[in-house]
């Protein structure tokens, strides 16, 4: 046999209140959760973005030495490879980008040093509550020109 336990309205009322307060303590913590996570993805995916951004700049600047057709350097801060830095920096604001190069011994002659670095300004969401806007994450490769 089956027994039913009956409940009240009242009963039935104040359950429902306790679910309403459960939920305002609990929903700010899952939301804060949600949102920093996804504000340290974005963090991640800037980093690798601009890390594997400045490594295409060294390479186009490697291969673009004294002795290429169409060489780049090696005046610092070189049109050329900052514009291919933000070209394969997908996704991100340009405007938040800040993009160096540097030929060392300054020249670029093969077997000379090129570094390329680039500096990303990643806006936050949840940061902002804290007065923490941006956070900056930046990559630099240095290769040896080839030619």
């Amino acid at each position: 046999m089956f027994l039913r336990h009956r409940t009240s309205r009242h009963e039935r009322g104040r359950r429902r209140g306790a679910s309403v307060a459960e939920m305002a303590l609990v929903l700010p913590v899952v939301l804060l959760l949600l949102f920093g996570t996804i504000d340290f993805t974005q963090v991640v995916y800037a980093y690798t973005t601009v890390s594997e951004a400045a490594r295409v700049g060294a390479r186009y600047a490697m291969t673009h030495g004294s002795l290429s057709t169409s060489p780049v350097g090696p005046t610092a801060n070189d049109s050329t490879v900052q514009s291919e830095v933000v070209n394969n920096a997908y996704a991100l604001q340009s405007s938040n980008l800040t993009v160096t190069s540097s030929w060392g011994q300054g020249s670029n002659q093969a077997g000379c040093p090129v570094t390329v670095s680039a500096t990303y300004a990643c806006p936050l969401t949840i940061g902002k509550f804290i007065g923490i806007n941006t956070v900056d994450v930046t990559g630099s490769t240095t290769m040896l020109i080839t030619h």
